[in-house]
C-alpha cells in the first residue's frame, strides 16, 4: 500500500532500466523487503539481486535503490536487516573484493557518454543494438557501477551507528562497509572503540587493517590483540598489523600469523568473503 507520502513514488521508475527492462516492478520489490512476511521478503530479496545486481552488474535503476536499502537497513523493525545490509553492500560496491582496498573509487564519466547509453537502452531491450554500439554497452556498467558507489559513499555515518548494533551480524557487515567509505577520524575512532568480543571486533580489525593512514591509537589497539585468547580476534589483529606495516611487519607478528597459518581451517570473519586463513596468508605477501 502506498501513501502520498511515499518516498518510492518520487522516483520515475517506470522510466529507469534494470537487467530486464523497466524498473516499474522494483518500488513493491522494496516495500517487500520490509514485509513480515517471509515468503515476501525472499522473493524480493532473489528479485533485487536478480534485477539491480545481476550477476555482479549494476544498472540503470541500481544506484536509485541503494538509499531505500539503507533506510530499509537503518529501520530497527525490519525483519532479517542483515539481509538488507548484504543487498546493499552488493547493489552499492558490486562484487569488489579486499583486494580493491583501499578503494580510490571510479573513474568520472562525461554526460555525452550518459546520453548515448540512454539512447540504447531500448535498443538493448529488445536485443536490436549493432555490434558498434555493444562497446558503449559495455562502458554502461562501468558508469552504473560508479552511480551505485557515489550513491553507497555518503552513508558512512549511517555505518558508524551500525557499528554499535544489537544484531552482531549487522554490526560486523557495517565494519567491512566502513573499509570502502572515505576514511574519516571518526570512523577510524568507532573501529578502535570496537568492544572485545569474537565476530564485530575481528571485523573492525580487519577494517582498520586496509584503512589508510598512520595513528598510534590504531596499532596500538590492534597490538594489544595479539595475546587476546580468541584465535579469531588474535589472527584478525595480527593480519591488520601486518597489513598496515608492510612490507616490515614486527617479526612477533610474523611469528604468530606463520605458527598458526591454516589452509584448511573453516573460519571466516563475519562481514568479510575472505577466509581468515586466507587473510593470514596475504598479510605475509609482500606488497605488489
Amino acid at each position: 500500500m502506498t501513501t502520498g507520502n511515499d518516498p518510492l513514488t518520487a522516483v520515475p521508475w517506470d522510466t529507469l532500466h534494470h537487467a530486464y527492462g523497466s524498473a516499474a516492478d522494483v518500488p513493491d520489490l522494496l516495500r517487500a523487503l520490509g514485509s513480515a512476511d517471509e515468503d515476501a521478503r525472499g522473493e524480493a530479496h532473489y528479485r533485487l539481486r536478480g534485477n539491480v545486481y545481476h550477476q555482479g552488474t549494476r544498472w540503470e535503476a541500481s544506484a536509485y535503490v541503494v538509499p531505500f536499502l539503507v533506510a530499509l537497513a537503518d529501520e530497527p523493525s525490519t525483519p532479517e536487516r542483515s539481509l538488507v545490509v548484504d543487498l546493499l553492500r552488493l547493489v552499492g560496491l558490486g562484487d569488489l573484493d579486499d583486494r580493491a582496498l583501499p578503494f580510490a573509487g571510479f573513474p568520472s564519466f562525461g554526460e555525452d557518454l550518459r546520453r548515448r547509453i540512454r539512447e540504447l537502452l531500448p535498443a538493448f531491450d529488445e536485443g536490436e543494438v549493432e555490434d558498434d554500439d555493444f562497446e558503449v554497452m559495455d562502458v554502461a556498467a562501468q558508469v552504473w557501477a560508479a552511480d551505485a558507489y557515489a550513491a553507497f559513499t555518503p552513508n558512512g555515518e549511517v555505518f558508524r551507528r551500525w557499528l554499535g548494533d544489537p544484531d552482531a551480524e549487522v554490526a560486523a557487515r557495517a565494519a567491512e562497509l566502513l573499509a570502502w567509505v572515505p576514511t574519516t577520524p571518526a570512523i577510524v575512532a568507532d573501529l578502535v572503540a570496537v568492544p572485545d568480543g569474537d565476530g564485530v571486533r575481528a571485523s573492525a580489525n580487519l577494517a582498520l587493517g586496509h584503512l589508510t593512514g598512520e595513528d598510534p591509537a590504531v596499532l596500538a589497539r590492534l597490538s594489544e590483540q595479539l595475546s587476546d585468547p580468541s584465535p579469531m580476534i588474535r589472527w584478525s589483529a595480527a593480519v591488520a598489523v601486518a597489513l598496515r606495516t608492510r612490507p616490515a611487519a614486527p617479526p612477533s607478528v610474523r611469528r604468530l600469523l606463520e605458527a598458526e597459518r591454516d589452509p584448511t581451517r573453516p573460519v571466516t570473519v563475519p562481514g568479510w568473503q575472505r577466509p581468515l586463513a586466507g587473510f593470514m596468508a596475504l598479510a605475509l605477501t609482500p606488497p605488489g
